[in-house]
């Protein structure tokens, strides 16, 4: 009688941890099948398939907010890596950038590639748009170059060592006529100009 009563006893322990598996199964079941809430225009994001427009434009690393679904043609969104990854067509939806040597019609649809968290980057170095029906990437000539003179950095963490500014923004930058031998103690300095400043 002893052992009958210890067998319906572990019977009613499996039956209740049955009960509880299949109860907890079905709950996820449920819970997975809710629509997932996508984030509307402005509201903070860390990928492009949490908004309703599809595109997150990043402010900062891993952070951004969400463009409105629907946009102004010829905008541009700023990706993750400091690159465009968004145009807004004709139709004011949201489209994948297209790289350099893709086809294109207009100018907007080319990616461009932005000074986002590289100190040592010059917007005005390259023109970035449409040619011929390909998104190009063209050098130009530095403001500096315009003037005959010479582009150098003003920001050093450390003039001993030549150690550049590692500050999150454009590096300041100035026109000398470095390469004249003559050292010019305002802009210029041995790692800017070695060949004037010894």
């Amino acid at each position: 009688m002893a052992e009958k009563f210890i067998t319906h006893k572990k019977l009613a322990l499996l039956l209740c941890f049955f009960l509880l598996f299949t109860s907890c199964a079905l709950k996820q079941k449920i819970n997975s099948n809710q629509p997932l809430i996508l984030k509307t225009s402005g509201q903070d994001c860390n990928q492009d398939a949490e908004c309703q427009s599809g595109a997150c434009n990043f402010i900062k690393e891993n952070f951004g907010q969400c463009q409105p679904a629907q946009c102004v043609t010829s905008e541009q969104t700023l990706g993750i890596s400091g690159q465009t990854t968004y145009y807004c067509d004709h139709n004011n939806q949201w489209q994948k950038i297209r790289q350099f040597g893709e086809s294109c019609a207009y100018d907007y649809e080319c990616v461009i590639i932005t000074c986002k968290d590289n100190p040592g980057c010059h917007p005005g170095d390259f023109k970035y748009y449409c040619k011929n029906n390909e998104c190009v990437a063209e050098q130009q000539p530095d403001e500096c170059e315009l003037k005959g003179l010479k582009r150098i950095i003003t920001e050093y963490m450390d003039l001993n060592t030549c150690a550049e500014s590692i500050a999150q923004h454009e590096i300041g930058t100035a026109c000398a006529p470095c390469g004249n031998g003559k050292c010019d103690k305002e802009v210029e300095n041995k790692c800017n100009c070695p060949v004037d400043c010894q």
